[in-house]
């Protein structure tokens, strides 16, 4: 890991900005709000029932009914976001080392944000760009891909139309997250005139709803080179949420990686 240093590194006027140059946000909480998760985990129970109701007569049998009650577990994950840095930084006054916090935690909130729709959506470990053990199966990808045989993937033909059937494949779908490809794609669609089909996708905009649905466009569906260009679903089904809340911690002494 690279050790940033002060002086002559940075100009002085730049240094308390320099963590702050990057750009996110998280799509999964646009489309759903946080749970409070404990931090040994939660258990959901899901109830799938095969029957519709039935009419009956009075004093008439009543037909069985049956279904399948599912636990299923949500476990927290442990990220850490660090990053070296000289004796400057945490030997300067408190009034000089209030900055650099803060610009750390925006840095944070910002990453921590792309990881969470990385890590949901794809299965990886951001970090290393690769699958992680630790969440294993437990990704939209994996899901999506091997549900009822992968009856819910949808092949990609670069136009609205993918979405329109992707949410023909969804009871009560409510929204949509894009990738740039996607969106790019429905942004340049237009008529033999060219007029524009989308006119609220110029100039790489993305409204917040489109006929009712929730709306987001986000880099980290096609992040690591997934094949993912969009996203379609009832949000109100997926559960996460923080453990605990997030300390920052200066460790001076020992092995920080450990």
């Amino acid at each position: 890991m690279a050790v940033i240093t002060a002086g002559t590194m940075f100009p002085t006027d730049l240094v308390k900005d320099m963590y702050v140059k990057v750009k996110g946000h998280s799509s999964i909480a646009k489309m759903i709000a946080a749970d409070p998760i404990a931090f040994k985990g939660t258990t959901e129970f899901t109830f799938s029932p095969s029957n519709k109701v039935a009419v009956v007569g009075e004093g008439a049998n009543k037909p069985a009914g049956d279904g399948v009650v599912a636990p299923v577990t949500i476990r927290p994950i442990k990220v850490v976001y660090q990053q070296r840095v000289t004796d400057e930084f945490v030997k300067c006054s408190e009034d000089e080392r209030i900055p650099y916090l803060k610009a750390f935690a925006d840095a944070f909130a910002i990453q921590l944000a792309e990881g969470i729709d990385e890590m949901i959506m794809h299965g990886v470990n951001p970090y290393a760009g690769t699958a992680s053990s630790v969440i294993g199966n437990n990704n939209l990808d994996y899901v999506i891909a091997n549900y009822a045989s992968g009856a819910n993937v949808v092949a990609y033909t670069g136009a609205d139309t993918d979405v329109e059937t992707a949410i023909d494949k969804v009871e009560g779908a409510n929204g949509v997250i894009l990738g740039k490809k996607l969106r790019s794609a429905i942004a340049a669609q237009a008529t033999t005139d060219g007029v524009k089909l989308h006119p609220e996708f110029a100039w790489g905009a993305t409204p917040d709803e489109l006929g009712g649905m929730k709306l987001d466009t986000n880099k980290s569906v096609q992040a690591n080179s997934a094949e993912a260009r969009a996203y379609v679903g009832d949000w109100n089904a997926l559960k996460w949420g923080f453990a605990e809340n997030m300390p920052i911690k200066v460790i001076e002494y020992g092995n920080p990686d450990g």
